[in-house]
């Protein structure tokens, strides 16, 4: 490397973003003509400088996987209700399939609440289901201790039909006692993700 590549290469940066003066210019390219290690140099450098094309906007991204979760949940949820309701209405002891139906829902929630974590309003879906099953089996408790009537009934279907399956070894008493700790266990979580991420947006 000779004295006029030592110069050349000070004077590229300006060169390549069009900021030396024409002399300093026509001296760059009289030299790039014929240094071969410089066109090199510069060319790297031209392409570091190229504008990179912007990534595709994705804008429904997020309502998709919203719309997705909360279709899945419905399913589920209706999925669970139309294999239980009958024999949960009737209040017959459950069956095994009924007990595999009440598992593989408590696995999906499960499951749910966490891959819901980082995205709010699916965990909003999963911390009002919870909380809707904690408040049902504490009707359906008060229902069984207090003596009460459909009405109470009615009020626990979201603790009665899903987890009916747990009938094949408890008694409602049992099964309410059950679904209301799950139901507030599972609030307690989710309602802890969503003030982490509400934390982690206002920072």
């Amino acid at each position: 490397m000779n004295l006029d590549c030592d110069v050349v290469r000070d004077l590229l940066p300006l060169y390549a973003d069009g900021a030396c003066s024409p002399a300093s210019a026509a001296l760059v390219e009289a030299h790039l003509a014929g240094c071969p290690a410089c066109r090199r140099l510069h060319r790297e450098m031209t392409a570091r400088l190229e504008p990179q094309p912007a990534p595709a906007l994705r804008p429904f991204r997020g309502a998709r996987r919203l719309l997705l979760g909360i279709i899945l949940a419905a399913a589920v949820l209706l999925a669970s209700f139309l294999v239980n309701f009958g024999g949960a209405w009737m209040g017959d002891r459950a069956s095994p399939g009924h007990l595999a139906v009440t598992g593989l829902y408590t696995v999906f929630w499960f499951v749910f609440a966490s891959l819901a974590r980082p995205f709010r309003p699916l965990l909003r879906v999963a911390f009002v289901l919870c909380l809707l099953t904690a408040v049902s089996g504490l009707l359906g408790l008060v229902g069984r201790l207090a003596g009460g009537g459909y009405l109470l009934a009615f009020c626990a279907v979201f603790a009665s039909v899903p987890l009916y399956g747990l009938r094949l070894f408890l008694d409602w008493t049992w099964l309410y006692t059950a679904a209301a700790a799950a139901g507030l266990a599972g609030a307690w979580w989710t309602g802890r993700g969503l003030r982490r991420l509400r934390r982690e947006t206002a920072a």
